[in-house]
C-alpha cells in the first residue's frame, strides 16, 4: 500500500518564504538535543515521537511547515498533521 503524498517545499523555498515572513509556523521535529545544536530562529521544536500528544500546541489557522535533518521525521510531522487536517508541508531533503 502507497503512502499517501505530502506537500513538500526545497531547502531554498524555504529559506525565501522565510526571508519574506511568509513561514507562519516552522515546525522541528528533530530531538532537543538536535535542535540545542542549531536550530532557525523562531522554530517551535516538537520532536516527532511527542508530536501526537501536543497537537494543542499547533495553530490551527497556521501553515505548517515541518523540519528535521535528513527529511523523513519531516515528512512523516506533515503526514499525521494532515490527517488530523492541518494545513502542513514538509522540507524536502536534499
Amino acid at each position: 500500500e502507497e503512502e499517501p503524498r505530502v506537500r513538500t517545499i526545497t531547502a531554498t523555498q524555504l529559506l525565501e518564504r522565510l526571508d519574506r515572513d511568509q513561514v507562519t509556523y516552522l515546525l522541528d521535529v528533530r530531538s532537543p538535543e538536535e535542535f540545542e545544536l542549531w536550530h532557525i530562529d523562531g522554530a517551535v521544536n516538537l520532536p516527532l515521537a511527542e508530536l501526537p500528544h501536543h497537537l494543542n500546541r499547533i495553530p490551527r489557522s497556521a501553515e505548517v511547515f515541518t523540519i528535521c535533518a535528513a527529511g523523513a521525521r519531516s515528512a512523516s510531522a506533515a503526514q499525521l498533521l494532515e490527517q488530523r487536517f492541518f494545513d502542513a508541508t514538509s522540507k524536502r531533503f536534499p
